[in-house]
């Protein structure tokens, strides 16, 4: 059984109740119901239940690209911090210890594991040089702007808190679209089993059966 286009079922879904109850009142004072006492009343509240579904999808999914672009900017912003701390070392510091310990630089797409461990070398080594006593230089050492190690540890957790959300929200997607998608294929079945109780109810010849709404 093909899959619906999601764009196209609340309308294929209205067009079923329309016809339904235009069956129901063909057959009237009988009307069609399916095994299960699966009717017309029953697919109005299945499309109030898919519209619900999709827009909490919508909604989920939204907040994970907001959440991945936040990570993205926090990303960007930091690489450029640990790029200006890499060359203070190199130019100010470079006959030391430090500049050896110097931290890579991630790329934007790396995996969180690649970005906590460079941060977190990052905060630590900038730290221990805080405390150094070193010739001709006086703590604390401060970045353009200003920027500080305390800035970066909270930019590290907003960081840490953003990837959280991130993941987080692509499995909650996963999972409503999941719930989604089981739902429709259900609705889509009875659909199907609709079409044939109309051939199975009216007569040949009648206008509903020329009507007889499809599934694309």
């Amino acid at each position: 059984m093909p899959a619906l286009v999601l764009k196209d079922v609340p309308t294929i879904l209205s067009r079923f109740i329309e016809h339904w109850s235009a069956t129901n009142a063909a057959l009237a004072p009988k009307s069609l119901v399916l095994r299960g006492g699966y009717g017309v009343a029953q697919l109005t509240i299945d499309r109030a239940t898919f519209e619900a579904n999709q827009t909490s999808v919508t909604e989920s999914e939204n907040t994970t690209e907001t959440a991945s672009e936040q990570r993205r900017t926090l990303r960007k912003s930091l690489r450029e911090r640990i790029r200006q701390f890499r060359a203070a070392l190199l130019s100010d510091f470079a006959e030391t210890e430090f500049a050896s310990a110097a931290p890579t630089i991630p790329l934007i797409t790396a995996g969180d594991a690649a970005w906590s461990k460079a941060l977190t070398d990052l905060a630590d080594l900038w730290t221990r040089l805080n405390s150094a006593d070193l010739e001709d230089f006086t703590a604390p050492l401060t970045l353009v702007g200003g920027y500080t190690v305390a800035q970066l540890i909270a930019d590290t957790a907003a960081l840490t808190a953003a990837s959280h959300t991130l993941k987080e929200g692509e499995q909650a997607s996963k999972n409503l679209r999941r719930t989604r998608d089981s739902h429709l294929k259900t609705v889509q079945a009875q659909l199907v089993r609709y079409r044939k109780a109309v051939l199975n109810r009216l007569p040949e010849g009648h206008a509903l059966l020329a009507s007889l709404p499809g599934l694309e």
